[in-house]
């Protein structure tokens, strides 16, 4: 999502419900995911202190460590959906 721009904590929570259907129970996961990314270096963040949103909110964005991650990552997915889509061709082969 990141990917798309800078996002806030909270928006960041809003699209994962929006986009790909996944439930935030418990925030605290997700801003502990946010400091792990930023302690690896793969995303950074600044505070956005615009008065006309309230309280200065942390917005994170992704760096160029972390394209090159999403990158490889997004690689292995496609190489694990081939290996499945085999896998389900076989299947359907027998079935």
């Amino acid at each position: 999502l990141l990917e798309n721009g800078p996002l806030h904590g909270y928006a960041l929570i809003e699209k994962l419900s929006e986009t790909f259907s996944i439930s935030v129970n418990n925030p605290n996961q997700v801003y502990r995911a946010l400091r792990s990314l930023e302690g690896l270096g793969a995303i950074g963040s600044s505070w956005d202190d615009d008065e006309s949103q309230g309280p200065p909110r942390r917005v994170y964005q992704l760096t160029d460590d972390g394209r090159e991650l999403l990158d490889f990552q997004i690689k292995d997915l496609q190489e694990t959906r081939s290996v499945l889509n085999r896998v389900l061709e076989a299947h359907e082969k027998t079935a």
